[in-house]
């Protein structure tokens, strides 16, 4: 097989304690057999992806020449948008938490000045009468390049492992708008009428966590058939270290390897050190469709600030 693996082994006197081997490209399996499906088709996704890892900066969706990246210019496997959707992504909690905050403070100054930039983009200037903003048809990946106003960022390593956190984890839930900008002659400011709201994900999936959080907190713990719950994974190093520290006494191993022979730590850097070998196994910028909404229990009108 062209799969890397992992084995770990300690010696006690004359005998050798083996851990059973787990192959990396085994874990889209485990996940299917959790009921981790969309987990399992990204990470298939990163499998078939020609070798790629995303730069911090990259992944922050800035370019090298430091301007915002352009992703219908990507290659095609860089960036996917048709495996997350928002109606099974609402599912979780956290996503929910997040649509509720952003469907009601959207319009912060924050973000009205972001609207007022994008406008600017599109070709508005203060004073037109009329200038219509906004199209239904886009994609999230070119909502997010033009129509975009505000974010609000979600995940944390207290999240609970199921799918989700498998499949995006920390991620951003991102709001577009749709309506038209008018200057108003008798309040002599520039107003933006807002028709439609438009919510969607951008995540970036890949294998570049920090050295810190690779080596405290990691991928979790693994075997053929499923990742170990946080309880469970407690209790692995629980015993785990209880059978190093009497390396003489094979009955602690034994006990260890009868409850968690078949589990192995996962990392980030055990993917980056597979892709280097393989020439396989690309980062990629995850958008997922968009979910609209309309106006009728948030502000209708908002003002464009002036600066």
């Amino acid at each position: 097989t062209d799969s890397q693996c992992y084995t770990e082994l300690d010696r006690m006197d004359s005998k050798q304690v083996i851990f059973p081997v787990l192959y990396l490209n085994q874990l889209p399996g485990a996940m299917d057999k959790m009921g981790w499906t969309v987990g399992a088709k990204m990470l298939r996704k990163w499998f078939s992806n020609p070798a790629w890892n995303m730069s911090p900066v990259e992944r922050s969706g800035v370019a090298a020449n430091g301007k915002a990246i352009e992703y219908t210019e990507l290659p095609k496997e860089r960036v996917n948008d048709s495996i997350i959707t928002m109606q099974w992504a609402l599912n979780y909690p956290q996503v929910q938490d997040a649509f509720d905050y952003l469907a009601e403070n959207w319009n912060s100054i924050a973000g009205r000045k972001t609207l007022r930039g994008r406008l600017f983009q599109a070709g508005w200037r203060p004073g037109f009468s009329s200038f219509s903003f906004g199209d239904r048809k886009a994609k999230a990946v070119v909502q997010d390049m033009k129509y975009q106003v505000n974010t609000k960022i979600f995940g944390k390593y207290l999240d609970t492992l199921n799918d989700f956190y498998a499949a995006v984890f920390k991620a951003s839930l991102k709001v577009a708008v749709i309506g038209s900008a008018r200057y108003d002659a008798e309040m002599k400011k520039d107003l933006f009428y807002v028709e439609e709201l438009g919510f969607y994900i951008r995540d970036t999936f890949d294998f570049n966590a920090k050295k810190y959080e690779d080596t405290f907190v990691g991928l979790g713990v693994w075997s053929k058939e499923k990742m170990l719950s946080k309880e469970e994974t407690a209790n692995y190093w629980t015993a785990l270290t209880s059978a190093v520290s009497e390396t003489k006494n094979s009955s602690s191993w034994e006990t260890f390897l009868k409850n968690y022979g078949g589990f192995v730590e996962v990392k980030n850097a055990d993917f980056r050190r597979w892709s280097e070998k393989h020439g396989k196994g690309g980062d990629f910028y995850v958008f997922s469709d968009m979910l609209w909404t309309d106006t009728n229990t948030r502000p209708f009108v908002v003002e464009i600030p002036t600066e």
